[in-house]
Order: C-alpha cells, then structure tokens, then sequence
C-alpha cells in the first residue's frame, strides 16, 4: 500500500504534467487567429470638395447656352452686359455716361469705350456729348438695342425656368437669398477687374 507521502508526490507529478500539457497544447494546438482587414476610412468629400464642381458645371453649362444664344445675335458676353445696363438704367432713360458704364461694369475706360463702338457700328447704342459738359460721354439704348435686350432677358428667362425645375416658390427665394449673400460675401474681395473683350 502506497503511503501518504508517496501519493502526495504522485499527484504532484500528475499535475505538473497536467500543466505541462495544457501549455503543449495551448501552443500548437492554439485555433488561430482570425485576421480582420482595417476597416476602410469612409471616403467623406468635404464641404468645398462638394460644391466646387457643383458650382463649376452649373457656371459652364449657362455660359454654354449663353454663348450660343449670343452667337446667333453676333454679340458677346460683355456687349450683352452693357446692353443690359443701359436697358435697366435709373429712371428708365436707357441711357448712362461712360464714366457709370465703366463702374457698373467694372472695367477700364478703353475697354468700355471699345465695346461702346462696336455695339454703335450693329447700331444699338449711341454716344454723345454732353451738353452741359462735353468731356462727359451720354451713351444710349437704340429702339435695336432695345429689342435685342427683350430677346435676351426672354431667353435667360427660358434658361433660369429650366434651372429651377422642380424648386417650390419656397425653395427658389431660399435660393435667391443664399445666392445673394454668397455675392455679397465674394465683391469685397473682387479687388480685379473684368477681362478686356478679346
């Protein structure tokens, strides 16, 4: 018969070997590890990212349609504008001095003064002296002028109606108002003026 002593020494030596396996088997038995990719950054496009091309392809695709439309009356983007000034002059004169064409349009006086000669050779502006003061030039709307305006303005009207598709009443004066004050937040920094006509 086994005594105390002995049996205590066996157990311990069937424990040590109890631990030693599970250390064997916890090593090369051990399931592996299920490896998971690094999850993926969620691609966010800033707030910049998102409206520059918005703004690019809505500013491209009018100047398009503009420019078409312009072709066929054989004028330009900055003759249309100084037509436009004319047409909505204070008071409903059609008519501006040079010197308030250059501001209103923001451009030079020789750039002014160029586009005022060709706009005079299709006969749709006049210019002449002043009678108080001939150093100022009267620039004024002809009936042609006039006439190619009302064409334009009914055109833009076409191409904004067209633009606004599917905006309520409610959501084009939100728009009008962000616009506006985008526009108010951009001129104190227009510090340059608009290209020469080429």
């Amino acid at each position: 018969m086994l005594s105390f002593s002995t049996l205590c020494t066996v157990a311990n030596v069937m424990q040590c070997e109890r631990a030693c396996c599970e250390q064997l088997i916890s090593r090369f038995f051990k399931a592996p590890e299920v490896s998971h990719p690094p999850k993926k950054k969620e691609n966010r496009m800033t707030y910049t990212e998102q409206c520059v091309p918005l703004i690019r392809h809505i500013h491209c695709a009018m100047e398009k349609e503009a420019n078409n439309k312009l072709r066929e009356m054989d004028l330009t983007v900055s003759q249309i504008y100084l037509l436009q000034a004319l047409n909505h002059a204070p008071d409903g004169t059609h008519t501006l001095t040079l010197k308030a064409l250059e501001k209103q349009l923001q451009i030079g006086q020789s750039t002014t003064v160029g586009l005022v000669k060709r706009l005079q050779k299709k006969d749709f502006v006049t210019c002449t002296q002043s009678i108080d003061d001939k150093r100022i030039k009267i620039v004024a709307l002809t009936a042609a002028g006039k006439n190619i305006c009302s064409n334009a303005e009914a055109h833009m009207t076409h191409v904004f109606d067209h633009m606004s598709e599917g905006l309520s009443e409610n959501e084009k004066k939100i728009l009008l108002t962000l616009l506006t004050r985008v526009q108010q937040n951009l001129i104190p920094h227009q510090d340059s003026q608009m290209d020469p006509e080429s």
